[in-house]
């Protein structure tokens, strides 16, 4: 069976040899940044299973920024990392829909538990009972003539290709009340 992917996003170069030992302890692949430019890179390209995501990112793009553009393109759940649990931080990190938000000092047992939990509700098993829903921060730009969707790269795309690449969605098709007594009276 293969190892899990995880990608440790953190910026106290001391801390991560911490969680890379901790996350290797118990059998997960792990790749280490440390800027949240990084972190979207290596994850738009890697896909991983699970993100571990310093809050607390130097400029130019912070933790919370880093999680909401990574899942604006897939849905790769992330567990916050923060050196405290106010309220203003807490609040924003919601935007991003975290799987779970720890404060450090982080043990083992809390960290596998919190990845364990994030990767089980990602599993298909649990896909069927999830609502389909967007990130609350992505605005899609849709053609009002056509209906066609720009995506990131400028390229134009049929509604329902843009949701099966980007939201992991099938569409099927019907008429609705008010098309079906105008079409068809």
């Amino acid at each position: 069976m293969r190892k899990k992917r995880i990608l440790i996003c953190q910026s106290e170069l001391n801390e991560r040899p911490h969680l890379q030992a901790d996350a290797c302890e118990l059998l997960y692949e792990t790749q280490l940044v440390s800027t949240g430019t990084a972190a979207v890179r290596w994850a738009l390209q890697a896909l991983p299973e699970l993100i571990l995501m310093d809050i607390d990112l130097a400029a130019p793009m912070e933790g919370i920024e880093a999680a909401m553009e990574i899942r604006s393109h897939h849905d790769i759940p992330v567990i916050f990392l923060s050196d405290s649990a106010c309220p203003d931080t807490l609040s924003k990190a919601k935007l991003a829909t975290p799987a779970s938000y720890l404060v450090r000092p982080v043990s083992p047992a809390q960290l596998w538990a919190a990845i364990e939990v994030a990767l089980y509700n990602q599993s298909g098993s649990q896909l069927s009972e999830r609502p389909l829903r967007a990130p609350s921060s992505t605005i899609i730009p849709i053609c009002s003539y056509c209906k066609r969707v720009r995506d990131t790269a400028g390229d134009w795309h049929q509604i329902e290709e843009y949701l099966k690449l980007h939201l992991n969605t099938v569409c099927t098709h019907s008429i609705c009340p008010a098309c079906k007594k105008a079409s068809f009276p």
